[in-house]
């Protein structure tokens, strides 16, 4: 079993465009061998995760790649993961005398276990945390936070800012928010008596919170 390349990436949308901002590349390998009786599994996950620095547009490593020695030169390669399973049957275990303890105790430190799961790395795991990573994986927590935001208590408005269409839109609004920062904007209006979103036919709005996706606008 082997699948050289496997690519995750979350994207965000900055302004008007939508650019990935946490991309994970990985490689799975492995084999398995006797499924009846002595069965036996080994893999190695190899991966390196990285997230898109906007200030500085350029990426930077979330998990740090592993510096070896090749050549005479210093490579870097992905952190890698391995497992392996063994399985044994029951009858090449040795069988235990409960009337003689010491041969009972003896039997017991030779007995292996019948099945065996090892998860090992031979390489330090480095995870970089940096206040720019912090932003971009705020970010974008709430742009996954504003996409499945509960409707009951938040407005969330996709429609972009269209001057011919927002002033028929918001008729009688005496202010309308536009949210032009390119980035996914909060508005709480817990315990505001200056403001409320605006709803049509003088009627009362009991909204605590409305999220502005960028290029989105709100009625107060």
């Amino acid at each position: 079993m082997s699948s050289p390349s496997i690519v995750l990436a979350l994207e965000m949308e900055i302004g008007n465009e939508t650019i990935p901002v946490l991309v994970m590349q990985a490689s799975l390998t492995g084999q398995a061998k006797d499924w009846s009786s002595d069965f036996y599994m080994e893999s190695t996950w190899a991966m390196q995760v990285s997230y898109y620095n906007i200030g500085r547009a350029m990426w930077e490593p979330l998990i740090e790649p592993v510096e070896i020695l090749k050549d005479s030169q210093y490579k870097h390669i992905p952190w890698e993961l391995r497992m392996e399973v063994v399985m044994r049957p029951q009858e090449n275990m040795p069988s235990i005398d409960t009337s003689d303890d010491a041969a009972n105790i003896q039997a017991v430190a030779q007995r292996l276990a019948s099945k065996t799961i090892t998860v090992s790395s031979s390489e330090l795991l480095e995870i970089t945390i940096t206040r720019s990573g912090m932003e971009v994986l705020s970010q974008l927590g709430n742009s996954f936070a504003a996409a499945v935001g509960d409707t009951e208590t938040s407005v969330v408005s996709k429609s972009k800012i269209d001057d011919s269409k927002s002033d028929k839109k918001y008729l009688g609004a005496p202010y309308v928010l536009h949210n032009c920062t390119g980035l996914t904007a909060k508005l709480s209006l817990v315990n505001n008596n200056d403001f409320s979103v605006f709803m049509a036919g003088n009627v009362n709005s009991d909204f605590r919170e409305v999220l502005l996706e960028p290029g989105a606008s709100v009625p107060l």
